[in-house]
């Protein structure tokens, strides 16, 4: 599981080096296979292949009903790339992907439990958002009473 926040430094080549934490819980699958996409070009969304297998899947299941999944699908694909993690804990984003969400030399890489997402450092700083008291006081009544979050 991805957990945490970091912020790493991409090179000239769009190369960013995983933390070491991430690194050991990639390796633990053992393939360093990676798919990186995204849902709207403003960030990169790092999977592990078979993580991403799986919910392509599901997501394909849904899209025979869901103009939006299709939608989301096809951006996938757009800006997707399958990737290899090289023996220094490095990975090249997609070169579309680093022009759309302004990557370029300093990003914040969030582990969201399954996947990783990356954006700029600015345009995260500009754009961070908490959650309302009203967001926090539902989802503390739910987590109280042993609900589910969906």
């Amino acid at each position: 599981m991805f957990r945490g926040m970091y912020t790493v430094q991409v090179d000239k080549e769009g190369r960013l080096k995983l933390p070491e934490e991430f690194r050991r819980t990639l390796e633990k699958s053992g393939d360093p296979s990676l798919f990186i996409t995204s849902r709207d070009g403003c960030s990169a969304l790092i999977y592990p292949k078979e993580e991403w297998e799986r919910a392509e899947g599901e997501l394909a299941d849904l899209a025979r009903s869901n103009p939006a999944v299709e939608r989301l699908l096809a951006i996938s694909s757009l800006y997707g790339e399958q990737v290899k993690m090289d023996p220094h804990g490095r990975l090249k984003l997609p070169e579309l992907l680093r022009e759309s969400a302004k990557i370029a030399n300093e990003i914040v890489l969030i582990g969201n439990v399954k996947y990783l997402e990356a954006i700029d450092r600015d345009v995260y700083k500009k754009s961070m958002h908490l959650l309302s008291s009203e967001d926090t006081a539902e989802l503390d009544n739910k987590l109280n009473r042993g609900e589910s979050l969906d």
